[in-house]
């Protein structure tokens, strides 16, 4: 049998440590007789492939460590021949077997040969797996995939979304030596920034300590000083009242606090929408903090009493004309949108929430986050409208966010033999 094009060591494991193969009648090169008792467990850090196996070879039992490759010389190539580690090997797992490998004592170590005990119809469909150009590559195969299968590996892969993300959250949270609040505007504000503005946004955040913000959260025309002054806004001239007033108020709360600018050059104006503009950005924020206050509180523990506010937050009464301090236009009002409240809600207070629950050992908390996920409508972008044309159907948050994860992390990189979905597609053709 010749070796499929797309063969990997990865799908030898895959074939190794689910036993995909003709256990018939087994064998060493040598002609022993050989029993697998256990695969092993399987090692993804460096290392040999496979720790704590067991095989019979005749009348002995052996334990130990197992070494997967598609030709025996790969041994060589490897350079296991000089690292220790290897020589405990009790067994070779190859495809081929065209050179003869030792342990450190010049004894042969035994070799399993598994070309011709795989089945044509696996190797088929691993190739078609990997041949397909369609990024989700197991698109026509998914109807014969068990239903609670698939949405049981969905449910896994957005745990380990969120793990992903609070591992993120976990920088920031110990950055700020514990600060609940402080970690959760800075997270909000890089949010916030959405795309185009979150390098901003951080660094303003970073430089502003939220507790000041707290103490003039009743002040609108305070905290638009200190959000404006801080991100850079204020250190021009200017003939509008408005502005020149902030600008004023801002002296004043710089050296009150020993605050300091970020450089302006931070902000991008250019390709987004005027409503998305960091300047609005920046007055929606402080309008958010004058009516929520502690934003912590209110979309983490208070979570969902709140969610009405964000979805009407709008600008201070001078940003309803402009969109930056230099060019006046019409009146018209500037809410966020329904899909960047609802960015927020999946990618910001979601993550906070399994976070928090995640650190304070709080059950509920992590239940919270995924039943919010499961309340908000899934997101509308290209990852999502590909399943929706192989007729997978995201029907919230929930959902799509694991399709996000799934693509990303398995689909994009052909790590099929690493999927929940990909495994029972596989084990269907060979079942």
């Amino acid at each position: 049998m010749q070796i499929p094009f797309f063969i990997s060591e990865d799908f030898l494991h895959y074939v190794w440590k689910h036993k995909l193969f003709n256990l018939q009648n087994l064998t060493t090169e040598d002609g022993q007789l050989l029993q697998i008792l256990n695969e092993g467990m399987h090692n993804h850090e460096s290392g040999p492939d496979f720790s704590n196996a067991k095989i019979q070879i005749g009348n002995l039992t052996w334990a130990g460590n197992v070494e997967v490759h598609i030709n025996s010389s790969d041994w060589f190539a490897h350079n296991h021949q000089n690292d220790p580690v290897y020589q405990k090997a009790i067994l070779h797992v190859v495809w081929n077997n065209n050179k003869q490998v030792f342990d450190n004592l010049n004894n042969p170590i035994p070799t399993l040969v598994l070309n011709g005990r795989v089945s044509s119809s696996l190797l088929a469909k691993y190739d078609k797996l990997i041949l397909n150009r369609n990024e989700i590559m197991c698109s026509d195969s998914i109807p014969s995939v068990n239903k609670f299968e698939f949405f049981s590996w969905l449910n896994r892969l957005l745990i380990e979304r969120l793990e992903v993300k609070t591992s993120a959250l976990q920088e920031i949270y110990s950055s700020t030596k514990g600060n609940w609040e402080q970690t959760f505007f800075i997270v909000f504000c890089k949010n916030f920034g959405f795309k185009t503005n979150q390098e901003g946004m951080m660094a303003l955040s970073r430089n502003l300590d939220f507790k000041i913000l707290l103490k003039n959260k009743d002040d609108l025309f305070k905290l638009e000083s200190l959000l404006f002054g801080v991100a850079g806004f204020l250190g021009q001239e200017f003939k509008e009242e408005y502005p020149i007033n902030l600008q004023k108020e801002y002296r004043h709360q710089k050296h009150k606090y020993n605050l300091e600018e970020i450089p302006v050059e931070f902000w991008k104006f250019g390709r987004i929408r005027p409503s998305g503009f960091p300047t609005i950005r920046l007055s929606q924020l402080a309008n958010l903090i004058h009516i929520q206050g502690n934003l912590f509180d209110a979309y983490v523990r208070n979570i969902p009493a709140s969610l009405d506010v964000i979805q009407s937050v709008e600008v201070s009464t001078y940003w309803n004309t402009h969109f930056t301090f230099l060019n006046p236009g019409q009146v018209k009002k500037k809410s966020l949108g329904k899909s960047a409240v609802q960015n927020l809600l999946i990618n910001t207070v979601a993550p906070m929430m399994f976070f928090y629950g995640q650190e304070t050992g709080s059950l509920e908390f992590r239940d919270k986050a995924l039943d919010l996920l499961e309340k908000l409508p899934a997101e509308n972008n290209f990852i999502i409208r590909n399943w929706a044309q192989n007729n997978i159907f995201a029907d919230n948050a929930f959902e799509s966010q694991s399709l996000i994860q799934l693509t990303n992390n398995y689909c994009t990189l052909k790590k099929c033999l690493n999927c929940g979905i990909g495994n029972q597609v596989l084990k269907h053709e060979v079942g």
